[in-house]
């Protein structure tokens, strides 16, 4: 193992446990009573061990009611990431006359190369119409 991060408190989705985590190429690589070996060993005794976070709502590099974020994508994600956060959902506002797919593409772009973080997107609905409508299963087939 590359790291071992021993004697914590493991809260993963289903359940709260004493247990150590062994992480191999980044990976966590087995959860067990006692993992001995790490090449890095972290003591977590008396403290909660997290799985990376996950922030559903950020307004990044785009215009919200007129006025531009000052956050970019790097120093958001840098910023996410030292607080356990690894991916990030962003809502861009499609402009006047912008698609959905419009806006979700315009975002990919920006934050391509630039997040250090995983990043999706939930665009906001500003104006309702047939178009509109039948983007949205379009959308989340793509993912």
């Amino acid at each position: 193992m590359d790291l071992v991060i021993k004697n914590g408190t493991l809260v993963t989705a289903s359940e709260i446990m004493a247990a150590d985590i062994g992480v191999k190429d980044g990976k966590i690589a087995a959860i067990a009573a006692s993992i001995d070996g790490g090449t890095r060993t972290i003591d977590a005794t008396g403290h909660y061990v997290f799985t990376a976070g996950v922030e559903i709502h950020t307004h990044l590099d785009g215009i919200l009611h007129g006025m531009r974020t000052v956050d970019d994508w790097y120093v958001s994600s840098v910023g996410a990431a030292f607080g356990g956060t690894a991916t990030i959902v962003d809502f861009p506002m499609p402009g006047k006359d912008q698609t959905l797919q419009g806006i979700v593409d315009e975002f990919t772009e920006r934050a391509a190369g630039k997040s250090i973080a995983d990043f999706a997107f939930t665009p906001i609905v500003n104006r309702f119409t047939e178009e509109i409508y039948q983007e949205i299963p379009v959308l989340i087939e793509n993912g």
